[in-house]
């Protein structure tokens, strides 16, 4: 059977990258960028390669999310890791311990806990 090959060219800019991440995206992008572990990678950067102060000068800055429109949304059961108390929107503790961020090996528990979580006695 003969193969076909494909080679294809993405473009992906940092805005057009953050405009597709949902909220739970964003907010992991948030806490990985503020772990030490990028703060001294960003903190690498030469001089000259900083961006000019001046073309940002004029960017609206984002406010507060008003507390009504919060109030408006229904409330979801939020997922939890059982031994550490992540969720969804905050593994900042799994981050400092492990330097990434964590995810969902079972319902109530996190891969940064289950590394050092004690294997199940099984009956054989």
């Amino acid at each position: 059977m003969p193969k076909i090959q494909s080679h294809t060219v993405i473009d992906i800019t940092p805005e057009k990258f953050l405009n597709a991440c949902d909220s739970t995206e964003l907010n992991e992008l948030e806490l990985l960028l503020s772990s030490p572990r990028y703060r001294e990678k960003m903190n690498e950067v030469e001089i000259e390669d900083e961006w000019p102060q001046e073309e940002f000068e004029n960017l609206p800055m984002a406010g507060p999310i008003p507390q009504e429109l919060l109030d408006s949304f229904p409330e979801k059961e939020v997922r939890r890791c059982h031994q550490c108390g992540c969720t969804d929107d905050d593994c900042r503790q799994c981050i400092d311990r492990t330097g990434e961020p964590c995810h969902w090996v079972a319902e109530d528990l996190c891969s940064a806990c289950a590394e050092n979580a004690e294997p199940e006695k099984t009956n054989l």
